[in-house]
C-alpha cells in the first residue's frame, strides 16, 4: 500500500470542493433559466393582449345608414364609419322573396382600394312590391392600415339594417354560387 502525501489529500479535497461548487452552480442556473423562461413567457402574454387592443383600436367598421325611404322602397349607404380599410370586396347575395319563395344570386359587386372613415362605399336599394320583397346580405372582406384582415356581415332588409363581425378570415369566405 502507498502512502497518501498531504499535496494528494489537498488535490482530492480540492477536487471534492470543486464537485459541489459545480453542482451548486448548475442548480442557480437551471432555477435562473427557468425564472427567465416565466418572465419571457409573461412578457409574450402582455404583448399579445397589447397588440390585440391596438388591432381592435385601428380596427375599420362598416355600417348600413338608412339615407331615404318611402312605401315601396329604402335605400341604404355602406359607411366606412371609423378607422381606415383597404382592399375593399364586397360579396352580395340578393334574395327576392316572391310570395314566399326564394330566389338567390351570389356575386362580387363592388371593391374598392382605399376607404377613410365616413367615406361612403356603396349604395343599396330594397324594394318591396305588394307580396315581393328583396333582402340583400352582404359580406365585406377588408384590412386595416396594418394588414389584418376582417369580414363583415350587412344585412339589408326593407325595414332595417344589421351588421355583425365575422370570426372568419376573408379568405376562408365561401359563397355557393359566386363565379369571379
Amino acid at each position: 500500500m502507498k502512502d497518501f502525501s498531504i499535496t494528494d489529500m489537498i488535490q482530492a479535497a480540492a477536487a471534492v470542493g470543486a464537485l459541489i461548487v459545480g453542482i451548486v452552480t448548475l442548480r442557480l442556473v437551471l432555477v435562473t433559466l427557468k425564472a427567465q423562461l416565466d418572465l419571457n413567457r409573461a412578457q409574450y402574454d402582455l404583448l399579445k393582449i397589447e397588440s390585440n387592443r391596438a388591432a381592435r383600436e385601428i380596427r375599420p367598421v362598416f355600417v348600413a345608414k338608412r339615407i331615404n325611404s318611402s312605401k315601396s322602397s329604402a335605400s341604404y349607404a355602406i359607411l366606412c364609419e371609423k378607422n381606415i380599410a383597404r382592399d375593399i370586396t364586397i360579396y352580395s347575395e340578393n334574395v327576392n322573396l316572391i310570395h314566399g319563395a326564394e330566389f338567390n344570386s351570389t356575386f362580387k359587386s363592388h371593391s374598392e382600394k382605399h376607404l377613410n372613415p365616413g367615406n361612403l362605399l356603396r349604395e343599396y336599394y330594397i324594394h318591396k312590391n305588394g307580396a315581393e320583397t328583396t333582402e340583400v346580405y352582404l359580406i365585406v372582406s377588408y384590412e386595416d392600415e396594418d394588414g389584418r384582415a376582417y369580414a363583415q356581415r350587412i344585412t339589408l332588409k326593407f325595414a332595417e339594417a344589421s351588421y355583425d363581425t365575422l370570426d372568419l378570415v376573408p379568405s376562408k369566405i365561401i359563397l355557393t354560387g359566386y363565379d369571379d
